[in-house]
């Protein structure tokens, strides 16, 4: 079954066409009201972001409801990805409206989407997603994240020095259409567990939303 936040995820998809694009990073203010973008927060239908909102409760019986509260020691805290020489802080983002999810202001940080499920479980996927770049620093934390190959390594350590180990299984560019077929499967809660990573890709274009596709990597236990 498919939970209800992803149902209006995909709502935002559907009918308003997001997910057009990447994190514009520090570009957020050059989001359009119209196309939307998986940017500064993601699947934005209009605004000008130039820092998360205040998240909202989430309704009960979402998946949150059976998560540790923010700080758990499971929670995900370091991100090493020895190929790119990644170094990153990771913290949780949320959804700020029912169709918005937060990244990360801090184009050096990683984002953990926290109501995807923590490296220590055993179905369902780690959903992190970074930027790109920012509007005065081309080195956002997922800058090289399309240059990763199948069978690099992935390291996660949580709050409690716990490190997880994966190796990538694949790493895609998807389109705003691909990306949208496939949300089920990037955002699954159940299933065999996996490590997504997602940023910005493509071509640039400031007058269709930004980028143009995201990058889409998967990695399994090690």
């Amino acid at each position: 079954m498919m939970r209800p936040y992803l149902w209006r995820i995909l709502a935002g998809v559907l009918v308003l066409g997001l997910l057009t694009g990447g994190f514009l990073a520090g570009r957020e203010s050059e989001l359009p009201r119209a196309a939307g973008s998986f940017s500064g927060s993601t699947l934005l239908p209009e605004a000008t972001v130039t820092q998360p909102a205040p998240q909202k409760p989430p309704p009960a019986g979402s998946p949150r409801d059976h998560q540790a509260p923010s700080g758990d020691s499971s929670q995900p805290h370091r991100l090493h990805i020895p190929a790119l020489d990644v170094n990153g802080d990771i913290r949780p983002v949320g959804m700020s409206d029912d169709v918005t999810m937060e990244v990360p202001d801090d184009i050096s940080v990683v984002g953990w989407f926290d109501r995807s499920v923590r490296p220590s479980s055993r179905k369902g996927n780690t959903v992190l997603v970074g930027h790109r770049d920012g509007a005065s620093d081309p080195n956002g934390v997922f800058r090289n994240l399309g240059d990763m190959g199948t069978s690099d390594l992935i390291e996660v350590t949580d709050s409690s020095g716990r490190l997880t180990r994966y190796r990538v299984d694949s790493v895609k560019l998807l389109d705003r259409n691909q990306f949208a077929n496939k949300a089920t499967q990037i955002f699954a809660t159940s299933g065999l567990h996996q490590l997504v990573l997602i940023t910005c890709g493509g071509s640039y274009d400031a007058d269709r939303g930004g980028y143009q596709a995201n990058i889409v990597v998967t990695a399994t236990r090690a």
